[in-house]
């Protein structure tokens, strides 16, 4: 996925930007390796790339001083896809790049969120769902594929049991039942005239 993201990169008519971020690195982890992930889907690898270094860029050109343009970019990035419920961990490194990438990146303004790190973002996430099709992965997972398969609820604990491992089976009742052992014998009382024939 990299390898494509950056060969396609490559042939954008862009002089002086690399043809790819660190943050996607991370991105391709998330995408790959645990593709069920809510931080690896479409929207918040693509939002969440893109917005986190708008926002750097926005910092680094309101502040001057570095150092507290980093952490400014790191934690409005947070905000950011926090409300646009787009979180990405990688963003925060796109949201960093922008701030402390270089002079190129500093000359680019605003065209950098947009090229590289949008269009790596979404080259990245069309390999991964082109990947997971063949490898025959649900990806991108939706809440509909979650009703499908819908978690069984645990059984309430008893009172004074372990909440977590629901409650405790039930016990047999001794079967208090008289029983009659063969062999023995009743003893009651016998009729003499049982055996007496009548005349």
């Amino acid at each position: 996925g990299i390898a494509l993201t950056a060969f396609i990169s490559a042939r954008v008519p862009v002089d002086a930007l690399p043809l790819l971020v660190a943050p996607i690195g991370a991105s391709a982890v998330l995408l790959f390796a645990v593709p069920a992930s809510p931080l690896a889907q479409p929207w918040p690898i693509v939002g969440g790339n893109t917005i986190s270094a708008l926002v750097g860029v926005a910092a680094a050109c309101v502040i001057p001083e570095p150092t507290l343009a980093a952490g400014v970019a790191v934690a409005g990035a947070i905000l950011a896809m926090s409300l646009l419920r787009c979180l990405h961990p990688p963003g925060g490194a796109a949201a960093l790049t922008a701030v402390i990438g270089g002079p190129a990146i500093a000359s680019a303004g605003f065209l950098f969120p947009f090229v590289p790190v949008a269009l790596n973002s979404l080259l990245l996430v069309g390999t991964g769902i082109l990947f997971h099709r063949f490898s025959r992965h649900s990806y991108p997972h939706r809440r509909r594929d979650l009703r499908r398969h819908p978690r069984r609820p645990r059984p309430a604990a008893a009172p004074g049991g372990d909440p977590c491992r629901g409650a405790p089976p039930a016990r047999a009742q001794p079967d208090r039942r008289p029983r009659i052992q063969i062999g023995t014998t009743i003893d009651r009382p016998m009729n003499r005239n049982m055996w007496c024939v009548p005349t």
